[in-house]
Order: C-alpha cells, then sequence, then structure tokens
C-alpha cells in the first residue's frame, strides 16, 4: 500500500511538473511577444520606438566588444582580436558583419552558452544595427540576423528563438522597413513552433488589426505578405479553438478582397 501511495505521488507529480512546464511556455510567449500589443505600442520611449527593449550600457566599453569576447569562449579567439581592429577604426558596418559570420554557431541550440548570453547577443546585434547611420545598410543587416537566427534554431526550434527574433523586432523604429522584415520573421518562425503555435496564436489574437494599421503606409504587395503571415499563425494553431478559425478566415478574406482592388485598380 505504501508503494502505491508513493507511486501515485511521483505520478501526480510529474502531472503537476508537465502542467506547470506548459504554464510557462505560455507565459515565455506572452512575454516574447507583448510588444505587438496595443498597449505595448502605445507606450513610447523618449526615442519614439514603441513596445521596444532597452540596452542598458553599464560601462563605456562597445556591447559588440563585450559580445565578441563571450563569442571567443567558443573558440572565436581570431575574431575578438578582429572585432577590437575593426572598433578602433570606427567601422560599425564590418563589425557587425564579423559578429554575424561567427553568430550562427554561437546562437545554436548545440552551443555552449547560456540561454540568457544568446539572447543577450542577438538583443546586442540588433541594436548595433539600429544605430547604423545608412537606412539601406539597417535593413539589410536586419534581415541578415533574423535569418542567422531563424537557422541556429535547427530542425527543432524553441522559445527562445522566437524571443531571439522578438529582440530584433524592437530594436527597430515603429513603421520602418527594419521593423516590418522582422516582424514577418517572428510571425513565420512562430507559425513554424508547434509547441508554441497555438500560445502565440491566443496572445495576438484581436490584435490584428493593430498590427496591420501600423504598416498603412507599405505598398499593397507588402501588406497582403503581412496578412498571409498573421493568418498562418491562426491556421497553424489548434483547431480545438474555434476563435482562431475565425480569426484567419477574417485575414484571409482581407487578403482576398485586397486581390481584387489589385485587380480593379489594373
Amino acid at each position: 500500500a505504501d508503494r502505491g501511495g508513493r507511486r501515485r505521488r511521483a505520478s501526480g507529480a510529474r502531472a503537476r511538473g508537465r502542467e506547470g512546464e506548459r504554464e510557462g511556455e505560455g507565459r515565455m510567449v506572452a512575454d516574447v511577444v507583448s510588444a505587438l500589443a496595443p498597449q505595448a505600442q502605445a507606450n513610447a520611449g523618449a526615442d519614439g520606438r514603441k513596445g521596444s527593449t532597452v540596452v542598458v550600457e553599464l560601462s563605456d566599453e562597445d556591447l559588440c566588444l563585450v559580445l565578441a569576447r563571450t563569442m571567443a569562449k567558443e573558440g572565436g579567439g581570431a575574431l575578438e582580436k578582429k572585432c577590437i581592429e575593426l572598433a578602433g577604426t570606427d567601422k560599425a558596418e564590418e563589425l557587425i558583419n564579423e559578429l554575424l559570420g561567427a553568430s550562427a554557431a554561437f546562437l545554436a541550440q548545440s552551443s555552449s552558452a547560456s540561454d540568457k548570453d544568446r539572447e543577450s547577443g542577438a538583443c546586442i546585434l540588433a541594436h548595433a544595427i539600429a544605430k547604423l547611420a545608412s537606412e539601406d545598410k539597417r535593413n539589410a543587416l536586419a534581415d541578415k540576423l533574423c535569418k542567422v537566427i531563424v537557422e541556429a534554431a535547427g530542425p527543432q526550434p524553441t522559445f527562445l528563438s522566437l524571443s531571439m527574433l522578438m529582440q530584433a523586432y524592437n530594436a527597430f523604429r515603429p513603421r520602418s522597413v527594419a521593423r516590418y522584415a522582422c516582424l514577418l520573421s517572428v510571425l513565420r518562425f512562430g507559425a513554424s513552433v508547434v509547441t508554441g503555435c497555438d500560445q502565440l496564436a491566443h496572445v495576438l489574437r484581436g490584435q490584428s488589426e493593430a498590427i496591420v494599421g501600423e504598416y498603412e503606409d507599405r505598398t499593397p504587395e507588402e501588406r497582403r505578405i503581412l496578412l498571409l503571415a498573421l493568418a498562418s499563425v491562426f491556421s497553424a494553431a489548434s483547431r480545438a479553438q474555434a476563435a482562431n478559425g475565425r480569426e484567419s478566415s477574417v485575414l484571409l478574406t482581407q487578403y482576398l478582397a485586397s486581390l481584387d482592388g489589385a485587380k480593379g485598380a489594373g
């Protein structure tokens, strides 16, 4: 009887543990995508970036060099030396490219770096890109960063990779091309994270109009791409939630209507 009681208690503990993991995943997804909600959009910082994360520089040292030193622990000693040289000659774009070239291994799940270091690394890169003076360079490097994060996620992506993409999204000013590209990466990647797609759809539900509204000045084709990306999240989410189907249907109807409008204009 005592052994039976222990088995029941152990089984109950495992069930509670699994439930706690699911709740933790849900909270993590909510935290990751919170900047997409209207209330977060309304909270503009001094620099005009709504819902942005904030990187606090605790010293005068370039955060890119701090990241290069952290990456060096993964066997990239030459990288740190190269980055120090580039920083000394004020070549920010080249410095970022060097870090991006080495970041796939650093951000990968197989990396020995901690989750905190990996997420911080993505945040540092995103904010370094956002500081570049050239918009064309910001756009190109933002797209490159998102591709590196997705590639590093591997065949079994986790919430951490989604969080990295959101760090990139939050780094750029609203309505910018770079932010739009990061948003598409968040939505497309989120739809592919099987274990988190339901939670992502839950958080995004009811926010589609506000999200699409931020990009009202984009071309009709870009807006259609965004509508499809949003719809893909709800389509991939569990059909057990009827609201997911309704949200997807509304978005797809808007998409089809925009096609009819394009034909009429033609």
